[in-house]
């Protein structure tokens, strides 16, 4: 073999791979077959569906509707996690430390729109 780094061409390396300009496929592929597990972060998921509205161009009146369909998600859900997104500071950053974890204890706490003690 023609190896460059010392090693038997038998060794295991470790490889990186970088990739430039994921396809939208692959995104909305490995995106959908993760977000239905129990476990998803809520600010995995606002950033998910943030990027997917980024990535689509999906703005104005409709789009949380374009965003479910493409994420395969109710469009109430979609909704719910943009109310989270717009929450007080305290509690998205409550969020994004994974404090809070349940997206029904984030709609809770934005609708008494205070964290208690």
């Amino acid at each position: 073999g023609y190896c460059t780094d010392g090693k038997a061409p038998d060794e295991p390396r470790q490889v990186a791979v970088i990739v430039h300009g994921i396809d939208e496929d692959l995104f909305k592929l490995a995106v959908t077959s993760n977000i239905h597990r129990d476990d998803v972060p809520v600010s995995d998921m606002i950033g998910i569906i943030r990027e997917a509205r980024e990535r689509n161009g999906f703005k104005g009146r409709g789009a949380d509707a374009e965003v479910a369909r493409y994420l395969n998600l109710l469009p109430s859900r979609v909704s719910e996690y943009k109310k989270v997104s717009t929450a007080p500071e305290e509690i998205r950053s409550r969020i994004a430390s994974g404090e809070i974890r349940s997206l029904d204890a984030a709609l809770k706490l934005r609708a008494i729109g205070s964290f208690p003690d």
